[in-house]
């Protein structure tokens, strides 16, 4: 790259509104109960204690908080494929994009499948951190039958033909059965293997290693298990670097292993740079919780904006360590805050922003 600093940062971040990007996966809803404990009742019918809610939050999840973090960059065109339900939290999903101003073309309500939710019930304490109990999840269990699968495979083929860049959202696991299915993963490989010069960037917990020819970011376990074939192992940067270079090589694209607190690793064939992240823990509390979203969706914007690689992944990690500090939610940073978090971010690494 050439030399990184506050006039190409600028030139990067005004071009996001004249790039357009869509995201295919499955779009949730995180919700969080404030209980407070100082309130004591209990249920005439059972005897059974009650969590007395005072408070309830909401906040676009999953996939939807990818969209959330492209609609804050200030990215043009965002293109969401997938479903909602046809229940209370696809209405607010649906109000939520509509308000980010989403192009909801390729947004289908299904009768049969329910909204993924995570609900999350915080016992809030005055001058405490608040205190999460066990989570609620709601998360489709059955696949898609086939009429909502053609309809997925054919909005995504419409939308990456309008869009400068393509990002997978994969959140399903074990159990539960997401909207990147198999055939929906062959697709995208064929996408990227036949337009090369179109941006397509896929994040996976399960399949990470199904997506031929895309740029893929999976974090330092998944890369591993998925890729290296060592489930289970400690991950080390000798290991990691391997991995990641064996796969760039085979996919044809680069890949990004993200290193949690240790920043990124840029893996190409022959060849590796690990970009740091700002230490946010330095400006106090810290909530992880989406900052994976952030990257994804400050990768996928960055490049498309026209940035080189490496380029992108220092935004990345600086628009990341803008959200983790966003406490109680799943972030997204704005332009503005890049700013003003890249002056502290340069200071502190100037040589990685050196030619």
């Amino acid at each position: 790259m050439s030399a990184m600093d506050e006039e190409r940062l600028d030139a990067i971040l005004s071009a996001l509104p004249g790039r357009s990007v869509a995201v295919i996966g499955d779009f949730c809803v995180d919700r969080y109960f404030h209980i407070d404990p100082e309130i004591s009742d209990r249920s005439n019918e059972t005897g059974l204690p009650i969590h007395q809610v005072t408070e309830v939050r909401a906040y676009p999840g999953g996939g939807a908080n990818v969209l959330n973090n492209l609609a804050a960059l200030g990215a043009g065109a965002i293109y969401p494929v997938g479903f909602i339900g046809q229940d209370g939290e696809g209405f607010e999903l649906r109000r939520i994009f509509e308000s980010l101003g989403l192009r909801l073309d390729f947004l289908r309500e299904s009768p049969t499948r329910h909204t993924p939710v995570y609900t999350k019930p915080l016992i809030v304490r005055p001058d405490e951190a608040p205190e999460e109990l066990n989570r609620f999840d709601i998360f489709p269990r059955e696949p898609l039958g086939p009429e909502d699968e053609d309809a997925l495979v054919a909005g995504l083929r419409s939308a990456f033909d309008r869009a400068d860049g393509l990002i997978v959202a994969d959140y399903g696991e074990e159990g539960k059965e997401g909207v990147v299915t198999a055939r929906v993963r062959e697709t995208v490989a064929e996408l990227a293997r036949m337009t090369r010069d179109k941006l397509v960037l896929a994040d996976s917990r399960l399949y990470v290693d199904k997506f031929r020819h895309a740029l893929i970011k999976p974090n330092a376990a998944e890369a591993m298990d998925v890729l290296g074939g060592d489930p289970g192992a400690e991950p080390s940067l000798v290991r990691l670097t391997e991995i990641g270079q064996q796969t760039a090589e085979r996919n044809k694209r680069p890949v990004v292993i993200t290193l949690g607190a240790d920043g990124v690793l840029l893996c190409a064939p022959g060849r590796a740079q690990k970009i740091p992240v700002y230490p946010s823990e330095n400006e106090g509390a810290i909530d992880t919780v989406g900052a994976g979203d952030t990257t994804v969706a400050a990768l996928a914007a960055m490049l498309a904006a026209g940035a080189a690689l490496d380029e992108a992944a220092i935004i990345a990690m600086v628009a990341a360590s803008v959200t983790i500090q966003q406490i109680g939610r799943c972030g997204a940073a704005t332009p503005g805050q890049i700013g003003d978090r890249f002056k502290q971010y340069a200071e502190l690494f100037p040589d990685v922003l050196k030619a």
